[in-house]
């Protein structure tokens, strides 16, 4: 059995802030399908900047849809979120990303923790106070979908220190990819 949490740890540190991420959220976990946070106007700006996105890609289909949205200098931080409202609600989509925001955040500061100090208890507190921080906390909450994802930065930072180590295509591929998901999300 402990061979399997080892083998699978980071699926478990993944769950992990999951779980935190609903107990240091708990009310809009209760309401996941039906509200966001915060409720003011920069709620109701986001939405609407998420529904106009989501509809020039239903109207044009996601590819074209997202050229036609780069053409008209709209490919931004709403664009993960009107990809998910295509499959989801408004506000089923606005959290999901709202969620992940915090997960991923922990879990991509544990990472880059863990490949400097090679410390898993360390990391993991790391990865709690970078994903929980008050500044997170607040943007998120305010409904400042740029800097609400902070996520991108540390495994950004990973894959470029991972690829001036190596020198290996695959890190400047994921470095490259991380930069470009910290440039949309602004």
């Amino acid at each position: 059995m402990t061979r399997f949490f080892k083998k699978y740890s980071i699926f478990w540190i993944f769950i992990f802030y999951a779980t935190l991420a609903v107990i240091f959220t708990y009310p809009l976990a209760l309401k996941f399908t039906s509200e966001i946070p915060a409720g003011g106007g920069d709620t109701y700006q986001a939405i609407a900047q998420m529904e106009s996105r989501s509809e020039i890609l239903r109207a044009n289909g996601l590819i074209r849809g997202i050229f036609q949205l780069a053409k008209q200098e709209q490919l931004n931080t709403f664009l993960p979120y009107a990809i998910l409202h295509l499959f989801f609600n408004k506000f089923t989509a606005y959290n999901i990303m709202f969620f992940l925001s915090f997960v991923l955040s922990g879990l991509g500061t544990y990472l880059l923790a863990l490949y400097f100090i090679k410390n898993k208890q360390a990391s993991f507190l790391a990865g709690m106070i970078f994903s929980f921080a008050p500044f997170h906390l607040y943007q998120a909450t305010a409904v400042h979908a740029g800097t609400m994802h902070q996520q991108w930065i540390p495994f950004f930072i990973l894959f470029l220190f991972k690829f001036f180590e190596n020198f290996r295509f695959r890190y400047f591929i994921l470095a490259g990819m991380f930069f470009f998901f910290i440039l949309l999300s602004e």
